[in-house]
């Protein structure tokens, strides 16, 4: 049997995050909408609670696509995915426990708690990448060191102290 290439999985979960995060964005929004209140979704008091809230899903949802179209995979940020999607149940599930939301809003964010924790899964198997000698990345590394030396601005590179 073939082995199971978890990158492949890392990017369909990213993929699919991206329409999960866009469906929270939108129960975020609209807190009083049908579907939001189908999934329990609590009404805020004022609808900017509601409006940043979605905004906040909705640039999550832009890093997991982001993330999902490089060609390699930066682990800080899918550790911050994972505890992002993972605090995200987690604070559902405190107020489900204390009795301030319903259990269908716990079932809503499940996808966040399987989500996380695919991404902690990749994150334990995940091996660090190293670009090869040559590749475009490598070029890339290179040509930032070679221009990260400081040039005044009057052009005269000469000492240090000319600058001043």
């Amino acid at each position: 049997m073939k082995p199971l290439n978890k990158d492949k999985v890392m990017r369909a979960a990213l993929w699919g995050s991206v329409p999960y995060n866009l469906g929270a964005a939108i129960v975020s929004a609209f807190p009083a909408s049908a579907l939001a209140q189908l999934e329990g979704f609590p009404v805020p008091g004022h609808p900017i609670y509601g409006v940043l809230l979605a905004v906040f899903a909705l640039l999550f949802g832009a890093a997991y696509a982001w993330l999902a179209m490089q060609p390699v995979i930066a682990r800080p940020l899918v550790f911050l995915a994972a505890v992002g999607k993972l605090s995200v149940f987690l604070v559902v599930v405190v107020f489900w426990l204390s009795g301030a939301v319903s259990w269908s809003l716990v079932l809503a964010s499940s996808g966040d708690f399987l989500f996380g924790v695919t991404f902690c899964w990749w994150l334990i198997g995940a091996r660090e990448v190293v670009p090869a000698a040559g590749t475009l990345s490598d070029q890339a590394a290179e040509a930032t060191i070679s221009n990260s030396t400081c040039t005044p601005l009057n052009g005269n590179s000469s000492s240090p102290s000319s600058v001043l």
